[in-house]
Parts: C-alpha cells; sequence; structure tokens
C-alpha cells in the first residue's frame, strides 16, 4: 500500500489552532483501498468514489482538527475544544467540512434550534457572499447501514431541509450589507446546488454529535478559484447554565436587523483569509499536551517530584514534532516558554490569568525568543534535534531556589501537580514556520482505589479596576467517559486497549518514520543513527525479566510482545481492529489524540463555565452566554476486577457547592480570586448489593480470530478480536521510543 500524502505527520496537526494570519487549506491523504476525498453515503454506480460510514475517517487526518479561540477573553487566550472543526481542500474543486460538539450537556435526542454549526465564505474576487446555518437533526430515524467497511455504531443522517438556513448577498461592500435568507422551511426553495451530501453523527468515537458535508466550488453558481474569507463557528447549548459560542473570529451575538439571523459576523472583513483552494500548504512546527510535561525517566506526567529519588529536581520536557527547516539546523532553533498555574481551572486569557513563568528560570521566559545558545546552555536548558524524524526537544531543569527543598514549589502544598502551558517560538529575527504553538497539560493519571484531588478555580484574569469587583457564577459539567456506575457486575478494564492507546497518542512518530514512503529507510543525517524500520505487529512470546532501563512499565494484564518490521499504521487501516465497542483502529488517524484516550480510558474531565452577563440571541431564542475556562481532569486506572466507580466534588466551607442536575454544580466566585474544591474518586472493589456468587473475572485469554467476531470479558471490560496484534505495536513503539529518549538526554529520575 502506497501513500500519497505522510499520514502520521497529518495526525500530529490534530486539535489546535494553526497560527498563521492567512489559513490554508490542507488535502485529504489518498490510500489505496480508501481514494480520496471522503464518502459517508453510497455513491451511484458509476462513481469511483469508495465510501465509509466513519466520522473519523482516516482520510479527513490530512488536514488539521481546528479548536476554537476564546475572543471575549482576548487574542492570546488557550483553545476551547467543546467544539472541534476540520475544513479540508480537495484538489482545487471542493471544501469539506466537519464539525465535531466534544461536549453538549443537553443532547438527549430531542431538537434544540440553540444548537448549530456555521459558515461562511465569499465569492472568490466578487463581492458575493454565502452564510450556512445547520442544526443537528434529531428527528429524522438513523438508516440502516449499508457499508461493507468497518463503520460507526450509528449511521449517519441525511438532514432534513427544515434544519437548513442559507443566506447569500451579492455586495458585501455596501453598509450595511442586506442578507438574503434563500431556504426556510417554509418557501420549499431548493437546497443550493453547490452543497452536498448533509450528514448528522450521533454518539461516534469522539463526539457528541457531528456534522459533515462538502461544496462543490466548480458549481455554476459558485465557480470559485481565488483566495476568499471565511468563517467557521459554533453554537452549543449547555442546558439551563446556558450556550457556549465558538468562532474562528469574534461572534455576533444579536440578529443582525438586516438578515443574517446566526453568529456568522455580518461583514466578511472580520472573517479569515484564506488561501486559494488548491494551495499548497506550508506545514510548520506543532506541539501537543502528550508531548509535554515532566520527565520521570520512563515518561512525561503533570507531577511534581518533591523528594526522593529525584532529590526535589524536576525535568520539564517539550517536544516539537514535523520541525523540519531546510540546511543545517542549530541549537535552539525552536525554544519553549513554560508556564505553571494551580491543578484546577483559570480563565483562557494568557497574559492575565493564573499562569506564573517556573521560578529560577533563565532566560526570563518571556524573552527566551532573544536568548542567546549560551543563556540556555548555563541555565539548565538542553536541546536535541533529529532530522529523521523532524522532532526538537527542549529541556529545563528546575533549579531549586534558596530555602526550598524541590522545584517548582506547588503553591497549594496538598496537590500533587501543576497544570503546564508550553509555547513553542522561534529565534528573534528567524522566519520559521509554526502551526502549533502551544500545548496545555492539564489531564493527570491516576491508579485507584480510592483518591482524593483539591483543585482551584479561579477568576484572575476577569478583575477591572481597584474597586468592588464583580460576583458571578461559575459552572461546573462533570464530564465523564467509561465510568459506570457502582453495580453488581465485576468489570476488568481493558489494559491492552488502555496501554496501546496511551503509546499510540505519546509516541505517534513511531509507526512511520517522517517523510518516506513504507518499507523504505529514511536518509539520516551524519551524526544521527538511522531509526528502527517501523514495527508490525505479529505475535510472538512474551520478553522475558523486567522492563530495560528508560523503558515504560506496563499496565497489569498489557503484555510486551516481539516485533517484526513493516509499517503497523498501514495494517490498522487496512485491517481495522477493535480498541471498544465502538471505536476501531481505523479511526485513531483522525482524531486528537485527546478524543483516542477519552474512547478507551476511564475519564474524569471538569469543564468549568462562568457566566458573562451577556445573553445570545439567534433564531433558536435567548440564552445565558457561557465563557468557557481551562478543563482539567483524570484518566483512571485500576488492578484487577471492581464494580464500577464512584465520584463526588464538594466545595469549601465558605464557598459552598451548589448540585445542579445533569452533572452540573454551581460556584459564585468573585473576578480575581480564586475558590478550593475537593473531588474523590473510588473503583468499588465490593458488589454494590450483593456478594459475588463467582469468582472475579481473569483478564482476556490470548485469541486471533476474524475481523467482526469478539474475545470478550465482562462487559464493559470487553477486548474485541485482534486486541492481541494491536498491544504488539505498544512494546515496539515503546523501545524505540526510549531509545530516542536516552539519547536525548540521561535520565534524572
Amino acid at each position: 500500500m502506497k501513500l500519497k500524502r505522510l499520514l502520521v505527520s497529518m495526525f500530529l496537526l490534530a486539535q489546535a489552532r494553526p497560527s498563521n494570519a492567512q489559513e490554508c487549506l490542507q488535502q485529504p491523504i489518498s490510500l489505496d483501498q480508501l481514494p480520496a476525498p471522503p464518502a459517508w453515503f453510497q455513491p451511484p454506480p458509476s462513481s469511483t468514489l469508495v465510501y465509509k460510514q466513519t466520522l473519523q475517517d482516516p482520510r479527513w487526518s490530512g488536514a488539521t482538527l481546528r479548536t476554537f479561540p476564546v475572543f471575549a477573553q482576548g487574542p492570546n487566550s488557550t483553545d476551547n475544544d467543546d467544539g472541534v472543526v476540520r475544513i479540508m481542500a480537495y484538489n482545487n474543486s471542493a471544501i469539506y467540512v466537519s464539525f465535531q460538539a466534544r461536549v453538549d450537556a443537553n443532547a438527549t435526542g430531542a431538537p434544540d434550534l440553540m444548537d448549530s454549526v456555521n459558515l461562511g465564505f465569499t465569492v472568490g474576487q466578487s463581492n458575493g457572499a454565502h452564510i450556512l446555518s445547520i442544526v443537528p437533526d434529531w428527528t429524522t430515524p438513523a438508516p440502516a447501514h449499508t457499508s461493507t467497511q468497518p463503520h460507526d455504531v450509528v449511521a449517519p443522517v441525511a438532514i432534513d431541509r427544515s434544519y437548513i438556513h442559507w443566506f447569500s448577498t451579492g455586495d458585501t461592500t455596501v453598509n450595511p450589507i442586506v442578507w438574503t435568507e434563500n431556504l426556510q422551511p417554509v418557501t420549499g426553495a431548493a437546497i443550493p446546488t453547490w452543497l452536498h451530501d448533509l450528514a448528522m453523527w450521533r454518539s461516534s468515537p469522539g463526539a457528541k454529535w457531528a456534522i459533515t458535508f462538502w461544496i462543490d466550488l466548480t458549481d455554476h453558481n459558485l465557480n470559485i478559484q481565488d483566495a476568499l474569507s471565511m468563517f467557521w463557528g459554533m453554537q452549543i447549548n449547555q442546558g439551563a447554565p446556558g450556550t457556549v459560542v465558538l468562532g474562528s473570529n469574534p461572534v455576533n451575538l444579536t440578529p443582525d436587523p438586516h438578515g443574517n439571523y446566526t453568529i456568522v459576523p455580518s461583514s466578511p472583513a472580520g472573517w479569515t483569509a484564506v488561501s486559494a483552494v488548491g494551495t499548497t500548504c506550508t506545514q510548520g512546527a506543532t506541539v501537543d499536551s502528550s508531548d509535554i510535561g515532566i520527565w520521570n525517566g520512563l515518561t512525561l506526567t503533570s507531577t511534581v517530584c518533591v523528594g526522593g529519588s529525584c532529590s526535589g529536581t524536576n525535568d520539564f520536557r517539550v517536544t516539537a514534532r514535523n520541525f523540519t527547516p531546510a540546511g543545517q539546523v542549530p541549537e535552539y532553533a525552536l525554544r519553549a516558554r513554560l508556564r505553571i498555574a494551580e491543578w484546577g481551572s483559570v480563565v483562557t486569557t494568557v497574559a492575565n490569568a493564573a499562569w506564573r513563568d517556573i521560578p529560577y528560570s533563565f532566560p526570563p521566559s518571556a524573552n527566551v525568543a532573544a536568548a542567546t545558545t549560551t543563556d540556555f546552555d548555563q541555565h539548565g536548558w538542553s536541546w536535541s534535534y533529529s532530522s529523521c524524524t523532524g522532532e526538537a526537544t527542549i529541556d529545563f531543569t528546575c533549579h531549586i531556589g534558596s530555602g526550598d527543598t524541590y522545584c517548582p514549589k506547588l503553591s497549594n502544598p496538598s496537590d500533587t501537580s501543576n497544570m503546564l502551558l508550553a509555547e513553542i517560538v522561534a529565534p528573534q529575527g528567524v522566519a520559521t514556520p509554526i502551526s502549533i504553538p502551544t500545548a496545555l497539560l492539564s489531564m493527570a493519571y491516576t491508579t485507584l482505589s480510592t483518591v482524593q484531588q483539591g483543585a482551584t478555580i479561579s477568576l484572575k484574569g476577569l478583575e477591572t479596576g481597584s474597586g468592588p469587583q464583580t460576583e458571578r457564577d461559575v459552572y461546573l459539567l462533570s464530564d465523564d467517559s467509561n465510568l459506570p456506575a457502582a453495580g453488581d457486575t465485576p468489570i476488568q478494564l481493558n489494559s491492552q486497549a488502555m496501554a496501546f492507546a496511551r503509546t499510540f497518542a505519546e509516541h505517534p512518530e513511531m509507526p512511520l518514520s517522517k517523510g518516506r514512503p513504507p518499507g523504505e529507510p529514511p536518509a539520516c543525517e551524519p551524526g544521527h543513527p538511522k531509526p528502527q524500520p517501523s514495527p508490525v505487529l505479529e505475535r510472538a512470546e512474551p520478553k522475558k525479566g523486567p522492563p530495560k532501563k528508560g523503558e515504560p512499565r506496563l499496565p497489569r494484564g498489557a503484555k510486551p510482545f516481539m516485533v517484526r518490521k513493516n509499517d503497523p499504521i498501514l495494517r490498522l487501516i487496512e485491517k481495522p481492529l477493535m480498541l471498544t465497542p465502538s471505536l476501531d483502529t481505523s479511526s485513531l488517524l483522525s482524531m486528537s489524540r485527546n478524543q483516542i484516550l477519552d474512547e478507551v480510558w476511564p475519564t474524569h474531565r471538569v469543564r468549568a463555565y462562568y457566566d458573562t452577563g451577556k445573553t445570545i440571541t439567534t433564531r433558536g431564542g435567548t440564552s445565558r452566554l457561557l465563557g468557557p475556562m481551562v478543563p482539567f481532569g483524570y484518566r483512571f486506572s485500576h488492578d484487577g476486577a471492581l464494580y464500577g466507580f464512584k465520584t463526588g466534588i464538594a466545595g469549601a466551607k465558605e464557598t459552598p457547592l451548589e448540585a445542579l442536575p445533569d452533572h452540573w454544580s454551581k460556584l459564585r466566585i468573585r473576578d480575581g480570586e480564586s475558590v478550593r474544591i475537593t473531588e474523590t474518586f473510588a473503583a468499588e472493589e465490593q458488589p454494590k448489593t450483593i456478594a459475588p456468587s463467582t469468582p472475579p473475572p481473569t483478564p482476556c485469554p490470548e485469541c486471533k480470530i476474524v475481523h467482526g467476531e469478539n474475545c470478550n470479558c465482562a462487559v464493559p471490560g470487553r477486548v474485541a478480536g485482534g486486541m492481541l496484534d494491536v498491544i504488539g505495536t505498544l512494546g515496539s513503539l515503546a523501545v524505540l521510543g526510549a531509545r530516542r529518549r536516552r539519547r536525548s538526554r540521561p535520565s534524572r529520575s
């Protein structure tokens, strides 16, 4: 199988907002068995399209999965991933769009006119423009699957025309711009001839709901060949607390009296400039939450070591990927600014929120672009780069200050972790393409039985002036996945799938080395050893003995396997295997790393929102406007059988927490201040009401059977057919990752 575009670099672009001033729409990947473009409805017999009814079709992975800036808090903000969007060009003839709602507390299956996805675009060099506003269709029954390809549990639904709103204008140069609504439920007007395959997805991996469609740019009513302006945005009603509004640009909160009843700004002057469709895109360096943290000698973590084997010394690591400058790469050709905050949630404005530079770091983080290589070398920084993988590894050893016993000092001694915000920058005066400049680490791995964790909810950054500050409501949503409630049936966590998902997320570069066709060894620069040809899955006898130094320890029940040499990602797409009853491995390339982990691991995430004091009014009505804050949470593991999970959340005595329906709770916090909450998590190791009549289940037996059948443990701890083959990749990727890390610098753990 030969790739027409490189797979892994596309996966590494998942989930972020590019930093380029002018956007460029990337192309899909194309595989022998899944040629571009993606298709999700059955094409006519004469068509050469191959359709696959999965939201996360691997062909989408050619384009960045974009998160949204929070403009209400200023332009320099961490992004929000309540909703994500992928916008992709196909040659110069079409635009493909996938909107995905990652969280929707009000997604009950009933119609909700306060939810919508929105796309605006100009007609090239003409003065015309169009706006689409599409409401999720929960009323049309889902059809039966017809595809022979592996598919999502629920087939995509062709959205009824009554949920589509289409506005157009012939002149964007006048003031005010007059928009005409062409498509209303009562008019009987036709759907625009350039809009195709409009579909809603329900409960697909990675999303509560999603909407996909494509636009034919060659349609005689469009004929777009030039650069254009675009807006993309989502409106997600979260129920009683209010609505989250996300946009590529600042949004419209009130109905436009000149015909535009959407969140799309009426003037394209407030939209995003986009290069002509079909333009070759320059790919820049990227960083992800799985690429940053404290290196403990085995893996990256958020846990601060306060003593013992580390002697209070913590080594921070940032790995930037897709960094492929021409010519010789000097030391510190990329730099990292590192900021920390108390574990919990802060407002998304970076400059004014509760972020602080790591103490005693030199050069001061604000000046990392101007610092010299000597500044870095003499003050705890180190650098390594591999042209084979396009990875730059930046390490910083935190200096223990006078009177302290470890660094960085935790603001609250009862915490075990800080949140970490990493930003990669180029040296001052050097033009370096950077596609994804920031990453946020706010998820921690925790092993249960019973754990109690504190967290800080801070509104620092919202204060104004020196007088009395506004006291406002802050809403906390417990956004859980794979956490069944306590019951009487024993459960065995699928530790093999969990181990594979984590390793895949932390080592996405391993299956295919950068810039080469499958099976061809890379040509490396002098002084850099050639990486091993990519491993493929193969059953074999487990390795003997404990892990070698630098190799991660696998969760109990997950066995490392020997491997043979080949390209595993291609097989995981060509012959997909089930990681969970709803997720197969062909979807992994098109998902962000957080989406993958959320689907497989027991996960608890707190999503915080504050009442902005504003409202939003659209066709669906008027709702309180919520300001998203930084989410935080935990991924749980457990040794042996359990009977479910129990979680609890409480405020402090002076700031009690009010419980609300649908997994919500509410606090009152004054701008500029913070409050503490306490969360308790437990793996229930005894049945809820009765004594077990049978022994706890043992881990799944080894089996290898054809795709479509299953090797099952007690639900929901199911291991699907072929999972033991998949885990073979885990051992190989971990070994390669450990080798590369050992080359970069010795461990201090």
